[in-house]
């Protein structure tokens, strides 16, 4: 499960008593990442901010802080990338700088395993060509992957077995970028995304496991060995800021709160976030009716509640669980639920009574409120001799009204 102070706690609700059905639906409660670690499987953490240097120095060693064995590091300064400060452009942040002829190397390791793997880079190409990361080889091979821009486009490609997939994003040479990847070996997908355009996948072939041992490079691209020195033809000439990597797929909430937490840090502004229907709305006494809103973004693109209606605001009269389901123009989804408790009727079960007996009904509403029951009295309870169909409309004292369900009384008068 999630560590760290803010949580995600995943609800699944089967079936939840709607009105007067049963409706399936999935909830998610959750809230928004401020931290990487906040959620499970992080198996590597590096960030341009974390690197304790002069600004302009060499980079020979950047920290995993997911996992400090599985650094990268350059003991060749020549081939070093330089540590830039203060990018005016990522929020004042920091970034490494690859000239053309720098690269990171960490060995063997990220193999995608048995799961999968999700990754995020925030970074920049200035040039067609240049590799962010990769554990792979020039040329075909099995369990190879990559992140980089190839002919002024970012192509996210991993190869399974004899075939390979590579979805590729738009041209955004020479900008930083916000790239997601995901290889999901459950569901044999891979999918790729970047910055604000929707999702790209690709149905792969399924393997039982994923690895290989293939060096992991950063800023360069594998030889035809899944070695060094790299090839010749993808050094990077650009920036990387931020990398991610998990040991298996995220769902989308998850990956859209990585996403979110990498936007306001580096885009602030841009980031798209969870919103709240609000805690417990639990009238004690008002019978009101209460009005539930999803907020009003221009982006947002579909509605659905947990009971049937795809409006930005729905009545509810009667307590319950009310869950609503968004999504927006990126493929987003936004997902809450509450809570509503007004005060309840108490019913006696429909039921057979025998010729001159009776039964009281005592609707349980007590207070300041007016009653109208259906056989005509204005009691908070009444005696029912009668076989027949009874309600009782109850209302406060601000004029709000609820009525109850009907209760069926029959009368064996032992005619037969």
């Amino acid at each position: 499960m999630l560590q760290g102070v803010k949580q995600q706690l995943s609800v699944i609700l089967k079936y939840m008593l709607c009105l007067h059905c049963c409706v399936a639906f999935t909830c998610v409660a959750y809230s928004q990442i401020t931290n990487p670690t906040e959620l499970d499987g992080l198996s590597a953490w590096w960030c341009a901010d974390s690197v304790q240097q002069d600004d302009g120095s060499a980079v020979s060693f950047w920290n995993n802080m997911a996992n400090a064995t599985e650094s990268v590091t350059q003991p060749v300064p020549d081939y070093s990338p330089t540590l830039v400060k203060n990018v005016f452009e990522l929020n004042n942040h920091a970034v490494l700088r690859f000239d053309g002829n720098d690269y990171l190397d960490g060995g063997n390791i990220l193999n995608v395993g048995t799961m999968g793997q999700t990754a995020f880079v925030v970074a920049k190409s200035s040039g067609n060509n240049g590799n962010f990361f990769s554990k792979s080889l020039a040329g075909l091979g099995k369990c190879r992957y990559y992140c980089m821009y190839e002919n002024k486009k970012p192509t996210f490609l991993a190869q399974y077995g004899s075939r390979y997939f590579g979805p590729i994003g738009q041209s955004k040479l020479g900008e930083y970028d916000l790239l997601s990847t995901q290889i999901d070996l459950g569901h044999s997908l891979l999918s790729f995304f970047q910055n604000e355009v929707g999702l790209k996948q690709m149905e792969t072939e399924i393997l039982n496991s994923f690895s290989s041992a293939y060096l992991f490079l950063i800023g360069a691209y594998n030889n035809n060995t899944g070695a060094i020195p790299p090839n010749s033809s993808y050094y990077l000439n650009g920036d990387i800021a931020e990398m991610i990597f998990y040991n298996r797929p995220l769902s989308n909430i998850e990956r859209q709160s990585v996403e979110n937490y990498l936007r306001s840090k580096y885009f602030p502004g841009t980031e798209r976030e969870q919103f709240s229907l609000g805690e417990t709305i639990e009238q004690e006494y008002s019978l009101k009716t209460v009005t539930l809103t999803v907020p009003d973004r221009a982006y947002f693109q579909t509605i659905a509640w947990n009971t049937g209606e795809n409006t930005q605001s729905i009545s509810v009269t009667k307590s319950g669980l009310y869950a609503v389901h968004v999504t927006d123009d990126w493929g987003y989804d936004y997902i809450d639920t509450v809570n509503v408790v007004f005060p309840s009727f108490s019913y006696i079960p429909n039921q057979t009574i025998c010729d001159g007996q009776s039964v009281v009904w005592d609707c349980g509403l007590s207070g300041d409120y007016t009653y109208e029951w259906s056989s005509g009295e204005t009691t908070q309870a009444i005696t029912i001799t009668q076989a027949g169909k009874y309600a009782v409309k109850v209302t406060d004292n601000q004029g709000h009204s609820i009525v109850s369900d009907t209760v069926t009384i029959e009368v064996d008068d032992f005619s037969t």
